[in-house]
């Protein structure tokens, strides 16, 4: 047991599952707490997140955590997400852990009563907490504004625009705020005035974004369909957890819910040992075909998944505001309302800047995009009238597949449609980041770009950024296409770049880089670009060596495809 073994431990993780980052089995554009997969109905609590029911977690009960806390005293930074956080564990912590500074309790399913308590009596001493996807009222924002005004690092989920004038009022009191994160913002919400309540002094890092959710679509069953459980593994409901016991479960399904967990549980319960043991013997004489439909199956879940977005409601005004923020190190902005002008300004006054991330809305920065356009509309439809259940499972077609493809090539021809249009606009005008220039951010070491039509000659520009790490290129129009050499150019001019993250963009040509990147998979070496592929390159060194079997056979770099 750690807490038996590591009692002077300073920073314990508890979280019940990890972070949402595989691109395996998540769209290429999501960070953790970025997008959450929800119903389609969107009645689900903050902490829901149907990506995360079935998958490998890590629950603790009531009795465990008080028992941990009470053996490690020392802790210093507690992770606990997605976690049943109740009176008893808020008492443990605030009377043993009195060397507590960072506090992490996002996702978790918490009372109002017991997190105003835990503000109460362990706010003084924190100086990071990040609470994302709980719900706030405003008798907990007043607790905080009473018992935590030393944090240097919030992060924060607001539900209801309602609720912003609280976290305005709270902001006023945290002088020393270093870090902010602020998400789940509803269409309503300002937040030019969260911004300017923030003090230029001492941030160093923002983050913000609207409502983002991803909503699965279910594929209608047939009698020749495969569970998602895949071979009759069996799903084990989180509510089923003995008192006192620490444990994990694991299911081979990404994408369920929680209705189809306790289903199965139903059955599943009065299986006997034998009855596990046939399933098990079951499972090894399953052929190397079944596998190839897992995988198959795989993809098309990702191909079922509708999108809530928003727009932020951050404008210009809070860019110029942002201008006084000299010493600002990390800024993060999903679908702000703002100019090319106002960004080129912000530019030139953060010199320090070194991680960017920014996600625009494409279609409707151009004069031609709107709502009403035949072509515009359907290319952002994904996958839509496919679902269904049986019996109260989810199952997924593979009889299904050819539909999915017919739609998929409808929404390639309505992006080739809009990438024409794009062309005939004028550069200047729908080209935000022209101002994204080495002089102005000589320090900037990771850059995202997500939905933000880029020209020819601000793609040259970030070759240019000679500091970049991290690089992410996605849906910023055919720049590939337009420029052939791009990709070349990025991997050899940018000498300190590690990974290189690209996703329709073009046709990727991976066999014309032969010379200085190769296939992590050699099943890869001959795939055919398609214009939706996400295309990884990772930075390998090479090994100086005379045996050749030890040394790279080309290259320093190795690629592949996410979604071959």
């Amino acid at each position: 047991m750690v807490a038996c073994s590591l009692p002077q431990i300073k920073q314990l993780e508890l979280n019940r599952y990890g972070n949402t980052t595989n691109d395996t089995l998540w769209p290429f554009e999501q960070r953790d707490h970025l997008y959450q997969m929800r119903p389609s109905h969107n009645l689900s609590s903050l902490a829901m997140d149907m990506s995360k029911v079935p998958s490998m977690s890590l629950t603790l009960s009531e009795s465990t955590l008080q028992f941990i806390v009470g053996r490690c005293s020392q802790i210093e930074s507690l992770s606990l997400r997605y976690q049943h956080f109740e009176i008893d564990s808020c008492r443990a912590i605030a009377g043993r852990l009195h060397h507590l500074t960072h506090l992490d309790i996002s996702s978790c399913i918490i009372t109002q009563p017991v997190l105003q308590m835990l503000l109460k009596n362990c706010g003084k001493r924190l100086l990071s907490l990040k609470m994302l996807n709980i719900e706030l009222t405003n008798l907990t924002l007043l607790c905080m504004q009473q018992y935590a005004k030393n944090l240097k690092q919030l992060h924060l989920s607001c539900q209801e625009p309602q609720v912003l004038v609280g976290i305005i009022r709270t902001l006023e009191r945290f002088h020393t705020l270093e870090d902010f994160r602020l998400t789940q913002l509803r269409t309503g919400g300002n937040v030019d005035e969260i911004v300017e309540k923030l003090n230029p002094a001492s941030l160093r890092r923002l983050d913000l974004s609207p409502k983002l959710d991803f909503h699965p679509r279910y594929l209608k069953s047939s009698p020749t369909t495969i569970a998602t459980g895949g071979g009759g593994a069996r799903l084990v409901s989180p509510c089923a957890s003995p008192s006192g016991t620490l444990q994990r479960r694991r299911s081979t399904s990404p994408i369920n819910n929680g209705n189809m967990m306790h289903s199965l549980n139903k059955k599943n319960n009065g299986n006997n040992r034998n009855d596990n043991s046939s399933i098990n013997n079951g499972n090894d004489i399953k052929s190397s075909s079944q596998q190839q439909q897992k995988l198959q199956l795989k993809q098309l879940q990702r191909q079922q998944l509708s999108r809530t977005e928003h727009q932020l409601y951050l404008t210009d005004r809070s860019l110029a505001t942002l201008c006084n923020f000299k010493g600002l190190v990390e800024l993060r902005l999903c679908y702000p309302v703002v100019s090319k002008s106002a960004l080129t300004q912000l530019f030139t006054c953060v010199p320090n800047l070194e991680i960017l991330e920014l996600r625009m809305e494409m279609r409707k920065a151009a004069a031609c995009s709107s709502s009403s356009s035949p072509i515009l509309s359907s290319a952002t439809s994904v996958a839509g009238g496919i679902g269904g259940t049986t019996g109260g499972h989810h199952y997924l077609s593979l009889g299904d597949e050819r539909l999915l493809m017919q739609q998929k090539k409808k929404k390639k021809q309505a992006e080739e449609e809009e990438e024409k249009i794009w062309q005939d606009q004028d550069e200047d005008t729908v080209d935000v980041l022209r101002g994204l220039l080495p002089s102005h951010v000589p320090r900037l070491r990771e850059l995202s770009l997500y939905h933000s039509w880029i020209s020819t000659a601000t793609a040259r520009t970030i070759g240019s950024l000679s500091n970049l790490r991290k690089l992410t290129v996605y849906n910023c129009g055919k720049i590939v296409d337009r420029e052939p050499e791009l990709i070349r150019r990025w991997l050899t001019s940018l000498h300190l770049l590690q990974v290189l993250r690209l996703g329709r963009v073009g046709h990727i040509r991976c066999d014309l880089l032969d010379d200085i990147a190769t296939p992590t998979d050699p099943s890869q070496s001959k795939h055919i670009s398609r214009l939706d592929d996400e295309f990884i390159f990772t930075h390998h060194p090479l090994i100086l060596s005379s045996s050749p079997s030890s040394s790279f056979l080309s290259g320093q770099w190795r690629w592949r495809c996410t979604n071959y």
